[in-house]
């Protein structure tokens, strides 16, 4: 009431002072449209003549004509200058003189016969600046002779072409545009120009008519205005007046936090003209650094919704609200929201216990209260703003005023948050230091010294930041566009990778791969390109939309009520028994009898404790060793103090000491007159825990509840905004005009490979499923061989044979391995082309490609070879000493191979061997010794032979057998493999 009072009566004497300067403003001007008025105010306007006042008369009278031609007699004179002009102009209008020839060509006059004597004539010239008109000639005349007039007339026809000569450069000088006469006829044409300019532009009427009605609105309007105003605001200081009388009589006896704050602390209350002015001079209550003080009367709130904002998650409001439960529990009577500290403790506790039934709770009934209207109306204008955000993006395009962006160049100051880094403690989120390293406070002259730094610092790296991201946006818009087709990779030049998107799985780079291309390609456009909509800038409008704005009146008080049972129940249950929450809460019990709590004693201002005076704050770095009473004892260095410094320390020393005891004592008084009235107040509570009365307990829980629900109903709005600015940045709700225009993409993983056999696959598996086609395993091997990890660990792949693949693609099948569309998995495949395991055992059936190539060669081998045939002795000798001159006759050709040929020693010939030993027999007739001892060596090996032949045949009969078998049983599998091959 004081201030509106204050500010009513403030307003009432601008308008009075406005309205003052308008009325002599209208004097002045009424004035001027008079003779006497301009002739007594015309020299402070500049009118110091009487034609000034007589064309001021003409122009702003009321009996003016509007025409200053006239009024200034500018007609006559310039009547005159026109004629003056014509006649000079006619004057230096010059004509050629005769030429000297043309004087010489004249005839003689003709001559006179009956005169009898002559009369000689001289002229003389005597021209001069001081001679007249008369003494320009003088002639002369005598009578003579034939002889002398003859000369007397030479002499005046040369004198005449000598004169005529002058007088014809005279006047061609004369004439000549150069010449003053000349220059003067030009001057006289520009002045006629001009005149005839200046006479038809000395009309002011129109600015009579101006005047006349710039005259009626200061006099009328302006004046008539502010003296309504004047009036209109005195009224209102006077009522507002009343009103504060009326405020102090009627709502004194009221309670508020503030007015509670100040019965507890009665010695803070303002006395002398700060009472008297506390309507002009009003301050926020409570300590500084008080989260939970009411800061000129709401601070208390708006701290705990701060602290209480959910945006974050439950663990970091929980985090914020016990940062500040040790500051409290610290401080003995520092309250909060009218002198109870529970209110932000139960709050804190349920922000701890992070339960989201009540949450869930506040947005089930502002589904059925608020946000449907709420959503399609937030929906309506985002939508409006991004479309209207795309016609200015259009219309950028069509002025081709998207032009190239270079990169800008790093600032050469450090970023604002480095500056003060080191040395300085308490920065804020900007980076500038609120004290230095020792936590002192920053002096005030080096702090402005530190802000204009900073200030310059944080401008450059301000303007650096929107120009990289000019850039950024430049860089990115070409890189969209550098391969624009269907199924095309966006690549990301290193200036833009850290834009690519994240995989919120892996957490790796992914893949952007464009899915649908616009018709218009000058048109097109990806969704971000837009202007994206804020919710911040959205949900202001929407308040403000004539539905919506009856629903948010109210709405938290509504939504508690709706909501108050359940709430309070559930912070009741966490806090009735909780011992933490009622510590240092005033009961109510004992002010039933009348008494009040204890005021905690008010802190003298620079209050210290004495034995930390000197080596602490600004006379810290002064002193170097102190005593057990913190007396310094050396100065900084380990200089001596002097008698005269020791004495002055002694005394502010004792000072200090005097303050701090008589605190302490205050103290310990306030400590114990506390706990003497909260045992009152227990006995009184009937048993509740802290002695706090359920009643009380109630309240306390009500009002953080009410806060909680108030700050949860902000969240739940804010959080349906977050959602639908979402959708509709991302285009979901675009309609169908710009959904034409957008470029569809889509994301994918970026694999990281770093297996040989996975890399192959992928050649064969863009899609990423994992699975190739058996069909594709010439192409598979091949690209094990191209090795383009260069691991070489697979290469050797690449080197299966042609006629191996359908083995290798037979064992998969025969395993299992393929599926009914005749594809592999990635780990099927591996497994079945890394396994080294061959079974030895007979009857079991390979298991990988090594062993069903293995187990096809030995097939093949088997049926080629007769590997079963037992040699001699003899013949494996040959075949050890690799004797290439033995041969045996083979007995299916009967012809001869060497012993190296795989079918050669398979078919020896014992009948042969016989044939050969008798030729030796014969051809060592000479030695008969030799001879007995080589026919019973003979008889002995034709004996084994025999045997060796007879077990070969029995042999030979069961491999025939086992051949038989596995050549019937690889038809068999071959002929299988076929039909899988004409059925696939």
């Amino acid at each position: 009431g004081c201030l509106g009072a204050v500010v009513a009566f403030i307003a009432c004497f601008l308008a009075a002072a406005v309205g003052g300067v308008s009325g002599d403003l209208c004097l002045l001007m009424e004035q001027s449209e008079t003779r006497a008025g301009l002739e007594s105010v015309g020299g402070t306007l500049g009118l110091s003549g009487s034609a000034a006042v007589d064309a001021a008369l003409d122009c702003l009278g009321a009996a003016g004509s509007g025409n200053l031609e006239t009024t200034l007699g500018l007609a006559s004179p310039i009547a005159s200058l026109s004629s003056m002009s014509t006649d000079l102009g006619q004057v230096l209008k010059c004509r050629p003189a005769a030429s000297s020839a043309d004087l010489v060509a004249a005839p003689p006059p003709p001559w006179d016969a009956s005169g009898t004597g002559f009369k000689c004539f001289s002229l003389q010239f005597a021209p001069g600046p001081g001679a007249s008109f008369r003494d320009l000639l003088t002639a002369s005349s005598w009578d003579c002779d034939e002889a002398a007039f003859g000369t007397s007339a030479g002499d005046l026809g040369r004198l005449a072409e000598t004169r005529g000569q002058d007088v014809r450069q005279s006047v061609n000088a004369l004439c000549a545009p150069s010449s003053p006469w000349g220059q003067l006829g030009i001057a006289l044409v520009d002045a006629q120009t001009d005149a005839a300019a200046i006479s038809g532009r000395l009309d002011c009427s129109a600015s009579k008519a101006q005047w006349a009605e710039l005259s009626d609105q200061v006099c009328g309007a302006l004046v008539t205005s502010y003296l309504g105003a004047v009036q209109s605001w005195l009224f209102v200081g006077i009522f507002a007046a009343l009103g504060a009388v009326a405020e102090y009589k009627l709502w004194r006896h009221l309670k508020d936090n503030r007015s509670l704050w100040w019965d507890d602390h009665d010695a803070d209350l303002p006395t002398g003209m700060r009472k008297k002015l506390a309507c002009l001079l009003a301050e926020g209550v409570g300590a500084p650094d008080d989260d939970d003080g009411e800061g000129g009367g709401g601070g208390g709130r708006g701290s705990m919704l701060a602290s209480l904002r959910m945006s974050g998650g439950n663990k970091r409001a929980s985090g914020m609200l016990g940062a500040s439960r040790g500051s409290r529990a610290s401080a003995k009577g520092r309250l909060s929201f009218g002198g109870d500290p529970s209110v932000m403790r139960i709050a804190e506790k349920f922000m701890e216990a992070e339960d989201p039934s009540v949450e869930d709770a506040v947005r089930t009934w502002l589904e059925g209260d608020l946000l449907p209207d709420y959503e399609n109306v937030f929906a309506t204008l985002a939508v409006a703003e991004r479309l209207l955000a795309w016609r200015q993006l259009e219309r950028l395009r069509k002025a081709k005023k998207v032009q190239e962006v270079p990169k800008p160049p790093e600032p050469n100051l450090l970023p604002p948050h480095e500056i003060f880094k080191e040395g300085y403690t308490l920065h804020d989120p900007d980076g500038f230091p609120g004290a230095d390293a020792n936590g002192n406070p920053i002096p005030k002259g080096e702090i402005a010294k530190m802000r204009k730094n900073f200030a310059v610092c944080k401008k450059a790296w301000d303007k650096y930041g929107e120009e990289k991201q000019k850039y950024t946006d430049w860089v990115l818009y070409n890189a969209r566009r550098e391969n624009f087709e269907v199924d095309a990779e966006i690549e990301y030049p290193e200036d833009i990778d850290h834009l690519r998107p994240i995989s919120q799985k892996s957490k790796k780079k992914m893949k952007v791969i464009i899915k649908k291309v616009p018709a218009d390609l000058a048109r097109a456009l990806w969704t971000d390109e837009i202007k994206q909509v804020v919710p911040a800038g959205v949900d202001p409008k929407c308040r403000k939309d004539k539905n919506l704005a009856k629903s948010f009146k109210g709405l938290e008080e509504r939504c508690f009520a709706g909501l108050e049972d359940t709430v309070v129940g559930k912070l009741m249950a966490l806090a009735r028994t909780d011992k933490a929450i009622w510590e240092g809460v005033v009961s109510n019990a004992a002010s039933a009898s009348g008494k009040k709590p204890p005021t905690p004693p008010k802190e003298p201002k620079g209050l210290v404790n004495p034995k930390e005076l000197f080596s602490t704050g600004k006379d810290a770095a002064l002193y170097e060793g102190f005593d057990a009473d913190g007396m310094p004892t050396a100065k900084a260095g380990g200089g001596e103090l002097a008698e005269k410094e020791v004495a002055a320390l002694k005394k502010k020393h004792d000072a200090a000491q005097v303050v701090w005891d008589k605190h302490q004592a205050a103290v310990s008084k306030f400590e114990e007159d506390l706990k003497a009235f909260n045992e009152e107040a227990a006995s009184a509570a009937e048993g509740e825990e802290g002695g706090i009365p359920l009643g009380q307990k109630e309240k306390s829980a009500k009002a953080a509840g009410h806060m909680l629900v108030g700050d949860l109903v902000r969240k739940v709005i804010a959080d349906k905004a977050a959602e639908v600015a979402t959708q509709v940045n991302l285009g979901e709700r675009d309609p169908e005009e710009l959904k034409e225009l957008i470029v569809q993409q889509e994301y994918k993983e970026e694999e990281i490979i770093t297996d040989p056999v996975l890399k192959a696959i992928r050649k064969f598996d863009e899609e990423q499923t994992n699975k190739v086609s058996t069909s594709l395993f010439r192409d598979l091997f091949d690209a094990l061989a191209a090795d383009e990890l260069q691991a070489g660990t697979h290469d050797f792949y690449g080197d299966i044979a042609d006629g191996d693949l359908d083995i290798a693609i037979s064992g998969v099948q025969e395993l299992g391995l393929e599926n009914q569309d005749g594809d592999i998995t990635y780990t099927d495949f591996k497994g079945y082309i890394e396994g080294k395991d061959v079974e030895t055992s007979a009857g079991k059936a390979p298991g990988n490609l090594v062993a069903f190539l293995m187990a096809n060669r030995m097939d093949v081998w088997l049926e080629d070879n007769e590997v079963t045939r037992i040699f001699s002795p003899r013949s494996w000798r040959a075949k050890l000493t690799g004797d290439d001159s033995y041969t045996t006759k083979s007995p299916k050709k009967g012809g001869r191979r060497s012993m190296n040929d795989d079918e050669g020693d398979d078919d020896e010939d014992d009948g042969a061997k016989k044939k050969k030993d008798k030729k030796k027999d014969k051809g060592d007739d000479d030695d008969n010794d030799k001879k007995d001892k080589k026919d019973k060596k003979d008889k002995k090996e034709k004996k084994e032979e025999k045997e060796e032949e007879e077990e070969a045949e029995d042999d030979g009969k069961k491999d025939k057998k086992d051949k038989d078998e596995k050549k019937e049983k690889k038809e068999k599998k071959d002929e299988k493999a076929d039909d899988g091959k004409k059925d696939k």
